[in-house]
């Protein structure tokens, strides 16, 4: 049950300030006592990395991917 609020543009640091391709993830607020709860779960955390790896994995073999990286 992933819930995507979207993608966003954001003037962070973590995204701006590297050399190389970088994304910045969400994954809960911990202010959410039930999101908090999840998070503080070793396998939720599993599934989740394992979520955002998949998805990398998967737009590094997108067009998209391509497109950008040729230019």
């Amino acid at each position: 049950n992933t819930m995507v609020i979207g993608t966003k543009s954001a003037n962070f640091y973590v995204l701006k300030g590297t050399s190389m391709p970088s994304i910045l993830v969400e994954i809960g607020f911990l202010s959410n006592p039930n999101e908090e709860r999840m998070i503080r779960n070793g396998s939720y955390r599993q599934q989740i990395a394992s979520a955002i790896a998949e998805a990398v994995e998967s737009y590094s073999r997108s067009a998209v991917f391509m497109r950008v990286n040729r230019q």
